[in-house]
């Protein structure tokens, strides 16, 4: 019965209190949510945190007051004091006395009776009205209620507010590794454009759509434009662990600019301190990278001798998908590098094709002991990725082994010098008198033969070939009257000799300082293999060097007594070197080629005087009193030593007269003819009006009208400077171009239309005006040649005595111990008559002539003079037998002999070809080449294009 009653009253508790209480709890929920949603749009994760936090004690303290409610009306006692304390506090106080005193009773008979207890509790709960527990629970429902609507006001006041703060700050609230996961769009029409790259030169944007992939070249520029939807926002442009900020453009919009540099997924993002709100709509960007030049070269790949190589004509064509700036030869041979530029280009455009040559004699080619690798590499534009090379496949040149031309050039002077002593040897025995004759007659052709030829590149020395050539000149030339055929055979043998063994020594030295060097390489290459990372490359490295080095020490071998000397102290080295590389002992491997290197360094005898040789150097093996056998080497040397003195002192001689003659005529005064000159530059310029402009077909009488029009404003123009000699001949020019004309238009009369009558007219004209410059230059040489007439008679002196040296210098070199050859004689002889008659001219006045004349001298002296038999160890341009094999030496001014002086050698012809074009380089730069027209200058320099 009492629980019933106790049931009745909760349930009436209940029925009021419960709904309005459990709303209060959902509105406390849902103001923490929302107001929580403004502290958590902070993205900071302490805001998280705390809101986190928040929103979880809330949901918490109503899930605890629902399950403390339930465990409560399960009560009789709570629900007693819950209910009817709050309905009727002096009844339920009663109550609460009358249930503990029944629950005793209940337990222990001596405290009364338990029936008494409980029907006191049942009149007490009987008692109760159910109306006033009505009241007093709504009562408590309305207190429910206005916390509940207070909790619920102010939640939608949070919402109210900013209903986007709301949802931004609940996106927040949720998100997981820095991103929300519910997209939000932040730009309203928005707008990307892509500006390529300069370098590419496409004109105009291109519009892009989000959502669609694009292929865009690197260096690209998108640009994202749009109106903030809700302002305030901190937008990002963002792409993985890059972003760029929005910022405004002044109206209205803002503005983000991003670079492609790779492969990339562009989105606009809002950041909220650490977490970033997406749009839904993407970028995706595959970036086009520029690729490098593509580059082929003629036949290759492939791999050639450097012995069997004349020359390498080097043909490629570049091209590139945006533009070119240079294109570089590039030669390669272990760790050296040579590149050389062939094209420099404006990066505009796209392909190039051209050449390049390389000669056996190459610089770098000479010095290389491992394979030389050739190729064409182009260098592309590109500025956003920086510039990239291309490279073109590659020709391997294998050079020969280090020694081995000089040993072929040493074997073939060796055999010159074992013909010489056969021919001796029948002299001696007088088997063959007979054929004698024939035999010396023979032996200049067979020196010339050898000398001339070239042994892998190698050449032998253009004073060493003069004084061969000398001796076998004397040995071919008739007995005097008491000469002995025999003693003179000696005498040329003992020469050769001495001359074989003094190149054998310098081959010697030079291959072993050039074998110190693969000796140090192989020490390199053992270092680097010390060093795990790198091990493969050094071993290779020591590999190639240590096979090199066998090689080059058997080719030493060959090179005479100090060749066999230090060839044998290099195989011995080798041997140890070899053995450490054997058992991979890289430390000793490079103490054994370090050792090497520093004996070949010092390339003398092991044994003997330094001085002297020493035995084994056969320096000294075969005289017997320390002195030579013969002194033709040495007089033959000091014959060369005055030459070159001789050229020397010429050319300062021609210089001397080159300043008197400049210096006489700056100082005459021509301001008193500049007006002249002015009005018979008009007059010039007049004649030429009716003439035809430049552009009429080659070959035509219009063209070459057109050709004696430009003649004659160059002349105009050289008058106006009072540059009397250019003004000359620009006019002669401009004559034989309007006599062509004339030529031309009388063959073909039906040809292009040209005014007969105004050529004619022309002609005579600018003839009246060239006539005026040659006489004014007429008089201003005289001018000039009377102040000169002092410093003129000086040089006629010092030209007669330098002369006379020539003419010594000739005889001498007739006599067989300094026997020059044949053409170097004949120079001799020519540029001394040529002196004389410099110095006659100069002694009359006549400065211009007897300069010209000096000129040619000195060009025949230059010939004549081809050096010391010491003064090169075989890296000779061929020069002197180029003019020696010159069968035309007419010592003019034409003549063929002069061709390294006066005639523009062929492009093929290798350094003479290049000695030639920084002669003219040289000259055009020098002080003096104001006084050249621009006209001459600009067609001197498109020569040598």
């Amino acid at each position: 019965m009492v629980t019933a009653l106790i049931e009745q009253l909760s349930g009436a508790w209940r029925r009021v209190v419960g709904p309005a209480s459990r709303s209060a709890a959902l509105a406390l929920v849902l103001a923490v949510l929302l107001g929580g949603a403004h502290l958590a749009r902070l993205g900071t994760d302490a805001a998280r945190a705390v809101v986190g936090v928040g929103l979880a004690l809330s949901v918490g303290v109503v899930l605890l007051r629902s399950w403390l409610e339930r465990r409560a009306w399960r009560s009789a006692r709570r629900t007693i004091h819950r209910v009817l304390v709050s309905a009727d506090p002096a009844l339920g106080r009663k109550a609460l006395r009358a249930l503990s005193l029944a629950e005793r009773t209940a337990h222990d008979s001596s405290a009364g009776s338990a029936e008494l207890a409980a029907l006191h509790l049942e009149r007490l709960m009987a008692s109760v009205s159910v109306e006033r527990v009505s009241r007093a629970a709504t009562r408590r429902a309305s207190r429910y209620r206005v916390i509940g609507y207070a909790l619920i006001g102010a939640a939608f006041v949070a919402l109210l507010v900013s209903p986007a703060r709301v949802v931004e700050g609940l996106d927040v609230l949720v998100a997981r590794h820095g991103r929300a996961p519910l997209h939000l769009a932040w730009l309203d029409a928005p707008q990307i454009t892509a500006k390529l790259p300069a370098y590419l030169r496409a004109g105009g944007d291109r519009l892009l759509s989000p959502g669609e992939p694009v292929e865009l070249p690197i260096g690209t520029q998108l640009v994202f434009r749009g109106v903030p939807l809700r302002p305030g926002r901190a937008l990002r442009l963002h792409a993985g662990e890059r972003e760029v900020p929005f910022v405004a453009d002044g109206a209205g919009a803002v503005v983000a600019r991003w670079t492609v540099m790779s492969d990339v997924r562009l989105r606009v993002v809002a950041r909220f301190g650490n977490t970033l709100i997406e749009e839904a709509e993407s970028l995706e960007v595959r970036a086009v990278t520029d690729r490098a030049p593509l580059v082929e070269l003629e036949s290759a790949p492939r791999t050639m001798k450097l012995a069997e190589l004349d020359r390498l004509e080097l043909r490629y064509d570049a091209s590139d998908d945006h533009g070119l700036r240079q294109i570089d030869l590039v030669l390669r041979s272990g760790g050296s590098e040579d590149r050389r530029t062939l094209s420099r280009l404006d990066g505009e455009v796209e392909s190039d094709a051209g050449g390049a040559v390389l000669q056996p004699d190459d610089p770098f080619l000479r010095r290389m002991f491992l394979p030389v690798v050739v190729t064409v590499e182009a260098l592309d534009n590109d500025p956003v990725a920086g510039s990239k090379w291309g490279k073109s496949d590659a020709i391997t040149i294998v050079p020969p082994a280090v020694g081995e031309p000089e040993a072929r050039r040493f074997a073939a002077l060796l055999g010159l010098r074992d013909e010489l002593t056969d021919l001796l040897a029948r002299e001696l025995d007088g088997s063959a008198p007979r054929d004698h004759l024939a035999r010396s007659q023979a032996i200049p052709a067979r020196v010339s033969d050898v000398v001339d030829a070239s042994y892998g590149g190698l050449s032998v020395p253009s004073g060493l070939s003069a004084f061969l050539l000398g001796q076998a000149r004397a040995l071919a030339r008739p007995l005097r009257p008491g000469e002995s055929l025999v003693r003179k055979t000696e005498d040329v043998l003992l020469a050769f000799d001495v001359a074989l063994r003094t190149v054998g020594a310098n081959d010697a030295r030079a291959v072993a300082r050039r074998l110190a060097d693969v000796a140090e390489e192989a020490a390199e290459g053992a270092k680097l293999a010390r060093e795990s990372e790198r091990q493969a490359l050094g071993l290779a490295r020591v590999d190639v060097a240590l096979d090199a080095l066998a090689k080059g020490a058997r080719e030493l071998r060959r090179l005479d007594a100090l060749g066999r000397d230090l060839g044998s102290v290099a195989a011995a080295d080798l041997g140890r070197a070899r053995s450490a590389r054997a058992r991979s002992d890289m430390t000793h491997t490079e103490l054994a080629a370090r050792h090497l290197a520093a004996r070949l360094r010092r390339p003398e005898p092991s044994f003997g005087s330094a001085r002297t040789g020493g035995v084994e150097s056969g320096a000294g093996s075969s005289r017997a009193s320390g002195g030579k056998a013969s002194q033709a080497a040495d007089h033959f040397d000091q014959l060369a030593s005055e030459l070159q003195e001789l050229v020397r002192d010429h050319a300062t001689e021609l210089g001397s007269v080159e300043r008197s003659l400049s210096e006489a005529e700056q100082s005459v005064d021509m301001e008193a003819l500049r007006e002249e000159a002015r009005r018979h530059a008009e007059a010039v310029r007049g004649a030429l009006r009716a003439l035809p402009l430049p552009g009429s077909e080659p070959g035509t009488a219009r063209a070459a009208a057109a050709l004696g029009r430009e003649h004659a404003g160059a002349m105009a123009e050289s008058l106006e400077r009072l540059s009397f000699a250019d003004a000359v001949n620009d006019g002669r020019d401009a004559l034989a171009a309007l006599s062509d004309a004339e030529k031309k238009a009388a063959e073909n009369p039906n040809g292009a239309a040209l005014d007969r009558s105004a050529l004619l007219e022309a002609r005579q004209r600018l003839g009246a005006e060239l006539s005026w410059a040659e006489q004014q230059l007429t008089q201003l040489k005289q001018q000039a040649q009377a102040r000169s007439r002092g410093a003129l008679e000086k040089s006629s002196r010092a030209e007669q005595g330098i002369a006379r040296r020539a003419g010594n210098l000739a005889d001498r070199g007739k006599n067989a111990e300094t026997a020059l050859p044949e053409d170097a004689i004949g120079a001799l002889e020519r540029a001394a008559g040529i002196m004389r008659e410099a110095s006659r001219e100069l002694a009359n006045g006549r400065g211009d002539r007897g300069l010209e004349l000096q000129r040619q001298a000195q060009r025949l002296l230059e010939q004549a003079s081809n050096g010391k038999t010491t003064d090169s160890n075989g890296q000779d341009d061929g020069r002197a037998r180029s003019q020696r094999n010159d069968p035309s030496e007419d010592g003019g001014e034409g003549g063929k002999s002069l061709r390294m002086g006066g005639e523009v050698p062929h492009p093929g012809d290798g350094r003479s070809a290049e000695d030639f074009r920084r002669r003219v380089l040289q000259g055009l730069g020098k002080a003096g080449s104001e006084r050249l027209s621009p006209a001459v200058k600009r067609y001197a320099e498109g020569l040598l294009q």
